[in-house]
């Protein structure tokens, strides 16, 4: 199994990674806010064309330096649930989603200030159990999502969130048009 965290940097850790598994690895500028006295930048991790939670900071290195730790977060999660899961798939970085629902998922309720619980469980079935999961965020649970694994069940139990609160807030904001 790759140490993500292996040395105190997490910049360092994500060049690494990235290197050993070559893939192309780059920091995307979401460009910064505030007054010249109090800016406040933006910046995140993009690995092999996957974005990952932004990081962001008073300057563009504490920026970068937070993207990384998030994306290195997000890829530690990602190996630690798939050799949990014993799968037996291999280990890939990337999923075949340009969004990791989950990071996406967990930075949601950091900035709202939710609590997010994924609830999962297995179901008998003809050959092998299949997994299911939903999630709590706040009070409101969401719809059940089915996969082989627990880790896909839960990756796409993550994407229907994904898509109900941003069918909800694209809602609202034609609403707010009108």
């Amino acid at each position: 199994m790759i140490d993500l965290m292996d040395t105190g940097n997490p910049i360092s850790n994500l060049n690494t990674y990235a290197q050993k598994g070559r893939l192309k690895l780059f920091y995307e500028d979401l460009g910064s806010r505030g007054p010249d006295h109090n800016k406040e930048f933006t910046l995140r991790v993009v690995l092999d064309g996957k974005p990952y939670p932004v990081g962001v900071g008073k300057s563009k290195q504490d920026s970068k330096l937070n993207a990384a730790q998030n994306a290195l977060k997000c890829l530690h999660e990602d190996l630690h649930e798939d050799t949990a899961g014993n799968s037996g798939e291999s280990l890939s970085p990337v999923s075949n989603s340009s969004i990791n629902y989950i990071c996406w998922l967990n930075q949601y309720g950091q900035r709202n200030r939710v609590n997010v619980t994924p609830v999962e469980r297995a179901r008998p079935g003809h050959h092998n159990a299949t997994q299911w999961c939903k999630f709590r965020v706040g009070d409101k649970e969401y719809p059940e999502a089915s996969g082989k694994t627990k880790r896909e069940a839960k990756e796409e139990a993550a994407k229907l969130v994904y898509d109900i609160i941003n069918a909800d807030h694209s809602t609202e904001a034609s609403i707010d048009i009108v």
